[in-house]
């Protein structure tokens, strides 16, 4: 059972998605409302589908609700580290996956479910010189987005 494949309830777009940290509690209130119906009958529960594909052409390029499309330099600063849409989006669904894997849990409604995300996984090599430095980015990016607290 998958949670969030791509699409948000249009007053979710029109407050900024998930780059506005609100969203984490709505998130995990629907969820627990899901748990509750379906973790009997469930026995994996994904809470994101591609988190980062969505951030990317959500709030980066644009292409995606809630858009518009974005110039090169926006989607430049999209990616800035901590400040940046990316940072902001990526953080905000990982602090709803959390909060859902802990809720889901600690209410024994989770005991016997598997949670987890549902990962766009590239594999990187770098074929040339120049391109180390950007496949070593784009695998400690990778690392990052994969980190939980749980074993």
């Amino acid at each position: 059972l998958t949670l969030f494949h791509h699409s948000l309830p249009k007053w979710a777009l029109a407050d900024g998605g998930w780059t506005n940290g609100a969203l984490v509690d709505y998130f995990a209130a629907f969820s627990a409302d899901v748990v509750d119906a379906l973790a009997a009958d469930t026995e994996f529960l994904i809470t994101f589908n591609e988190p980062t594909v969505f951030v990317m052409l959500t709030h980066c390029a644009g292409i995606w609700p809630p858009g518009p499309k974005k110039s090169t330099s926006q989607g430049l600063r999209c990616l800035a580290p901590i400040v940046g849409d990316y940072a902001r989006a990526v953080w905000n669904i990982q602090a709803a996956h959390r909060a859902v894997y802990a809720d889901a849990k600690a209410r024994g409604r989770g005991s016997a479910l598997k949670i987890g995300v549902a990962h766009n996984v590239g594999y990187n090599v770098a074929e040339h010189v120049w391109d180390e430095a950007a496949t070593a980015v784009a695998k400690a990016r990778l690392k990052e987005v994969c980190k939980t607290d749980e074993a």
